[in-house]
């Protein structure tokens, strides 16, 4: 199976832990994931934490987060290469740059019958006041590249590059497992977090008090499925029912991908769709604020635990098999427990996507030293301060002065998985 570990709404505050509420429950969190991969004899595969992993976007924020993250992948002995992050609400820095004209636009975009062509016309002809929308996710950005979860176009307008609007896509991609089941898993991350500032849509029920948040078309509107057997799953802080046009961008996100990981409404949650082609889970919240103490409180910390496997029907057909495990925290006895009423079971039907004319399998993977996938190869990769040596050093003079390092990296990474040059790029590393 894929067992994946997801957590979210972290809230990091740069805080001595002495002065921090939640200190005990972390720490019970780390003991309690460490007890069940020892007495399971389990492993989890992968990290997602789905947004607001700061408070307020700082950079003291996030090394606390970063040391914390640290602690849990060597307390379930996950390489750092299986972490993946989105930026949430709370991941920008929301008076950097010039928050008033953004404030302006964010709420042009969430006029829902014009938001996307607006998008699109700032990008092409007031440059530096699309790239001002960017600017609060500086420190987020820092953070995020050492997981290798930064989006081409968040990257080139932090570093006031000329973005491409056919290639510099808002998402992130990577392709979590090359063999499950004979199936590639693909993994995207998205920004739901674009429009976000003072004035956010956060009370859904009486929908009233500010307005929607922005998913731009360039994050969801051009995705293809691959021929042959593919598995795809995404991850974003927002559900879809924050955000302008939610329902269409819901329907898209439904055609693609059948299985979504969401943050934000801190309460753990799970449902499939209508005709049963996706399923949607809801992460409740690491740290909720104000919640420990207070016995009426509907919010609580909560982490997921989201194990896939695959079930093949009498009759051919076959299931991606998702099993949620919620653990919520009792604030009497100090200790996570299972949430029964919570965790749920589904089966998704999966469609190979084959072409009528031939069947397309999954192309051979290089084979590896022992311990090594490509995804760590990547992240180690990005980490590097040589990497325009080990570029040029691959394909002279591959490395162009007028881009930023991510972007280089980003084509070098996709020519390499083109030329299946990965053995070479690990032994140059070496």
């Amino acid at each position: 199976m894929i067992r994946i570990l997801q957590i979210s709404d972290i809230h990091w505050l740069a805080i001595p832990d002495a002065m921090d509420d939640y200190n005990l429950m972390r720490h019970e969190f780390l003991d309690d994931i460490e007890c069940f991969c020892k007495n399971r004899n389990g492993h989890f595969d992968h990290l997602l934490i789905c947004g607001d992993i700061a408070f307020s976007g700082e950079k003291e924020q996030y090394k606390k987060a970063q040391s914390y993250i640290e602690d849990i992948c060597d307390k379930i002995k996950l390489n750092k290469s299986e972490v993946y992050v989105v930026p949430g609400n709370h991941d920008k820095q929301r008076n950097a740059g010039k928050p008033a004209l953004r404030n302006l636009i964010q709420s042009g975009l969430a006029c829902e019958s014009a938001n996307d062509k607006m998008f699109y016309d700032l990008m092409k002809g007031d440059i530096e006041s699309f790239r001002n929308l960017f600017v609060p996710f500086k420190e987020y950005r820092d953070f995020s590249a050492g997981y290798d979860s930064v989006e081409m176009m968040m990257d080139k307008c932090i570093e006031c590059k000329e973005v491409d609007a056919d290639n510099d896509h808002a998402y992130w991609e990577s392709i979590i497992s090359d063999d499950f089941y004979g199936y590639q898993v693909h993994l995207y991350g998205f920004n739901t977090s674009l429009g976000c500032d003072q004035n956010d849509w956060d009370d859904w029920e009486s929908k009233r008090n500010g307005h929607k948040m922005f998913l731009p078309k360039f994050a969801y509107n051009n995705l293809h499925k691959k021929k042959g057997k593919h598995i795809y799953i995404s991850m974003m802080h927002h559900p879809t029912k924050y955000l302008a046009n939610g329902s269409k961008i819901e329907g898209d996100l439904d055609r693609f991908f059948q299985l979504q990981f969401y943050g934000h409404v801190h309460v753990s949650d799970a449902s499939q769709n209508a005709d049963k082609s996706t399923v949607r889970v809801f992460s409740g919240a690491m740290q909720p604020p104000g919640a420990l103490g207070k016995n009426d409180c509907k919010y609580c910390p909560v982490f997921n635990i989201v194990e896939l496997s695959i079930n093949k029907k009498l009759d051919g057909k076959e299931f991606l098999h998702i099993k949620l495990r919620v653990n919520r925290w009792n604030d009497v006895r100090n200790k996570f427990e299972d949430d029964n009423g919570s965790s749920k079971e589904f089966d998704v039907e999966i469609n190979n996507n084959l072409s009528r004319w031939e069947n397309t399998s999954i192309p051979l993977q290089p084979k590896l030293p022992e311990g090594i996938t490509i995804r760590e190869i990547r992240v180690k990769f990005v980490s590097r301060p040589d990497n325009k040596r080990i570029i040029n050093s691959v394909y002279h003079d591959f490395f162009d002065e007028t881009q930023t390092s991510h972007t280089n990296n980003v084509n070098f990474l996709k020519k390499i998985n083109e030329d299946n040059k990965w053995i070479e790029l690990w032994n140059k590393m070496q």
